[in-house]
């Protein structure tokens, strides 16, 4: 599985405060056991910081052959890559057609506006990031990049999912899921 790498992202932080809150993430991260440091890890493509393994709270033991995670800023547009599809309504789960999404979502990369999307199944409205974009992408900062080792896609993305819940609890706004397999 080592082309799978799960995304959690900050939306909504100023870009004069996305490196602060980046170190803060990093910080906190190793504080509550999701990291643990290993200087001789490999540097990731982005963020260019140099990543942790993955540490207790993540669910593996010091033997196991951990995964990485790192938090960082990148160019602020985070995809699922292979069978990337629309968000999906967070109340019914209906995809936002690919034809209608991504043309908003990449002018939202380039600077435009978050997007707002109705769902054609329930009619409920909502901001791209209010959404399921697990499959999708989004686009914000800073974000971690979890690159599981010896889990299932399943295991991986629950163990982002959960990570996602624990960084809305401890540092509040709005953290979306991306899980990217090439």
């Amino acid at each position: 599985m080592g082309a799978d790498r799960d995304f959690i992202v900050a939306l909504g932080v100023p870009a004069a405060q996305q490196e602060a809150t980046a170190d803060a993430v990093g910080a906190w991260l190793r504080a509550h056991a999701w990291a643990s440091p290993d200087p001789e890890v490999a540097r990731l493509r982005f963020p260019a910081r140099e990543p942790d393994l993955l540490g207790p709270a993540a669910g593996v033991g010091a033997d196991d052959d951990r995964g990485t995670i790192a938090c960082g800023v990148s160019d602020g547009l985070w995809l699922a890559m292979e069978d990337m599809r629309g968000p999906r309504c967070s109340t019914c789960g209906t995809e936002v057609d690919g034809d209608l999404a991504f043309p908003q979502l990449f002018a939202w990369a380039d600077g435009a506006p978050e997007p707002v999307f109705v769902c054609a199944g329930c009619g409920r409205e909502a901001r791209a990031g209010d959404m399921d974009t697990e499959g999708s992408c989004t686009v914000g900062n800073p974000g971690v990049v979890i690159v599981p080792k010896v889990q299932t896609t399943a295991q991986a993305v629950a163990l982002a999912r959960r990570l996602r819940d624990d960084l809305r609890v401890a540092f509040g706004g709005r953290w979306v899921h991306v899980h990217q397999h090439e």
